[in-house]
């Protein structure tokens, strides 16, 4: 069997859909497990960053900028899939093509559950790939439950489940000396907790950052410092809430062995999203034995267990409640043991067999009603919109 796979967008910096890929593919090269289910794997190579993995690339240049460039690659990668003799054709974001099978990979659905002006040509693409496809993949339970809720003629059965694991290799615990060593060299001189990631997401802002910098202005920290690691730039208010409170800001840009050690040395890590496909950063704490506050909203209880301390996203004042709570004896002394313990039952090598599975599963599934006059149909669309381009 023969699987085209298109690494859409893996120049970008690391986002958690590019880490989630370049793991399962290394997972896959190490193991040997698409060899031995029969499974061709060939990448569609726009970045290079799979290359070292050691599957056969084809090399494809990225075009972002021109009027409905996806249409023109589309095209293209029409012809490779034709010529390769491609029988399921998967992407890391998104793109599809007409003729062979398509795996559609659901992260989350952040523009439908937003109500996102779903018009905006780069929407309307996106939410073609669902229409198109012959079978799913998502991240979580809750990543499935809103797509069958919003693409209500997707057959459930079609639909496998591929959570995201965990570098075990870098997420553990550092040496006192180690977290020593980071808080010094990252000027962290004072007990701090740590908000990952991107922190406001406009403009939905469903990471939901500013209830806890309005918490910590409000009601002070805990004589806890902040540290952002990634994410937007600080902009003032987040400046002034600290200065509120009479604690330092810091934001730091962490490989993900010194972002290890920032969850080893914090003592809480905050992860207020109101939404997430999954939620990996308050996994990653969890794994090296740090308090997690989440919502517990979307998929997040799949990520922490009952491990958190949640709080609705909403109220300043359980926000605070929790923050307090984080710094219990007992409640650290738990997670240090039930943390590592939880996050061990995450692995890439679990992912990626079962991406393998839905590959397979694709491949097999047999075709619906008319699906050669809706291939027919499609590839006339992308003659058409490659036509106005002229």
């Amino acid at each position: 069997m023969k699987v085209l796979l298109d690494d859409v967008f893996f120049s970008m910096a690391r986002s958690g859909v590019a880490r989630y890929w370049e793991s399962i593919v290394r997972e896959w090269s190490r193991s040997g497990m698409l060899e031995r289910a029969g499974i061709e794997l060939t990448i569609l190579n726009r970045s290079g960053v799979l290359e070292p993995y050691g599957f056969p690339t084809i090399g494809f240049g990225h075009r972002n900028g021109e009027l409905d460039y996806r249409a023109v690659e589309r095209g293209l990668m029409t012809s490779i899939c034709e010529s390769e003799g491609t029988d399921v054709f998967v992407s890391t974001y998104f793109t599809w093509v007409p003729g062979p099978k398509n795996l559609c990979i659901i992260y989350d659905l952040i523009p439908e559950v937003f109500n996102f002006n779903l018009t905006a040509r780069d929407w309307v693409e996106r939410r073609l790939a669902p229409v198109v496809a012959d079978a799913y993949v998502a991240i979580s339970e809750s990543s499935r439950t809103d797509l069958l809720r919003h693409y209500d003629f997707v057959d459930e059965s079609l639909v496998t489940i591929a959570r995201p694991g965990i570098d075990h290799e870098t997420f553990w615990r550092g040496s006192d000396h180690d977290i020593a060593d980071f808080r010094r060299a990252a000027g962290l001189d004072r007990p701090y907790l740590l908000i990952p990631g991107q922190r406001h997401s406009r403009p939905s802002e469903y990471k939901n950052a500013r209830i806890v910098l309005e918490a910590i202005a409000r009601h002070g920290s805990n004589d806890l410092d902040i540290v952002f690691t990634g994410g937007e730039e600080v902009e003032d208010w987040e400046r002034d809430a600290a200065r509120d409170a009479g604690v330092a800001l810091h934001r730091l840009q962490l490989s993900d062995a010194e972002l290890a050690l920032a969850y080893s040395g914090a003592t809480v890590v905050v992860y207020p999203s109101l939404y997430e496909g999954f939620g990996m950063p308050p996994l990653e704490a969890l794994a090296v034995g740090t308090p997690v506050i989440t919502t517990l909203r979307s998929s997040l209880p799949e990520a922490v267990g009952d491990l958190s301390l949640d709080f609705d996203g909403y109220s300043i004042d359980a926000f605070t409640e929790r923050l307090r709570q984080s710094q219990n004896t007992e409640h650290v002394r738990h997670i240090r043991r039930a943390g590592p313990e939880w996050a061990s039952g995450f692995t890439w090598t679990e992912t990626a067999q079962n991406m393998a599975d839905a590959l397979l599963r694709c491949a097999a599934t047999p075709a619906f009603p008319n699906r050669d006059r809706f291939v027919e149909s499609l590839r006339a669309y992308n003659s058409h919109s490659i036509e106005l381009q002229r």
